[in-house]
């Protein structure tokens, strides 16, 4: 499995191809319909579905909208706004509200910043074409500001802090700016080198699933140990469907 490190490249290498070619990740975007199930369930096998309010609908519109998106300026990477959005990951995976993280002022321990700085925040998305894809979508949002920040040709530099958290899986914060210099006596905060969390019980989500439960037990045979899975699945009309799996 990819660590959060890696994660992190791949989100920057997603944005950067956004912002290059739009028309090229509105196919990107159209390669991913398939993941869309009832009930609005984004599916990967193997991960904790995403549940979303808009749903498929709301894809095939930004692809719409990409294909019409001429190339945007580079955003570059600053260390300095890395370190910031790390330090930012850590603290809202640990619980801590964004309004007791006080993002600009923990901006401001790693940098001087002129114009704008914005912060777009991510959570249980694991590839980097997903984590750009659900901020372009803003899920709900009738606003769209990531979508704005991510496709604003006024944005220069950014940063981006990957980390674990429990349930979602991921946590992913994102700091685009118009201009930023970082301070040099700062410390550099030391990115997660964990996996990303994987779930092979998980795989092949029962059609029109939309609550699972399951009981993991392991056993040794000789030299190997087997993990059997006893899946209960709760389905959109509140009935049930159990399965059961091994794991070797």
């Amino acid at each position: 499995m990819p660590t959060f490190v890696e994660l992190s490249e791949k989100i920057y290498e997603s944005l950067k191809s956004l912002r290059k070619t739009p028309k090229e990740f509105a196919r990107i975007v159209r390669g991913k319909l398939p993941n869309y199930k009832s009930h609005c369930l984004y599916h990967r096998d193997g991960f904790v579905p995403v549940k979303y309010t808009e749903g498929r609908q709301a894809a095939e519109a930004l692809i719409e909208e990409l294909k019409d998106k001429d190339s945007l300026p580079k955003l570059s990477k600053n260390n300095g706004l890395t370190s910031a959005a790390l330090h930012l990951a850590y603290l809202l995976s640990q619980g801590v509200s964004i309004e007791d993280t006080s993002p600009t002022k923990t901006i401001g321990e790693y940098g001087y910043w002129y114009g704008s700085v914005l912060m777009l925040i991510d959570e249980g998305n694991i590839e980097g074409d997903e984590v750009i894809q659900s901020l372009l979508l803003d899920d709900g949002l009738k606003e769209k500001t990531n979508k704005k920040a991510l496709l604003n040709p006024s944005m220069k530099l950014c940063g981006i802090g990957a980390v674990p958290k429990e349930v979602s899986g991921t946590l992913i914060v994102i700091l685009v700016a118009t201009d930023f210099i970082e301070k040099k006596e700062a410390n550099e905060v030391v990115p997660s080198e964990e996996e990303l969390p994987k779930y092979p019980e998980l795989d092949q989500w029962v059609e029109d699933a939309v609550k699972l439960d399951c009981e993991i037990t392991h056993e040794s045979i000789g030299d190997k140990t087997i993990t059997r899975v006893k899946q209960t699945w709760q389905l959109a009309d509140l009935s049930t469907v159990i399965t059961e799996k091994v794991i070797e």
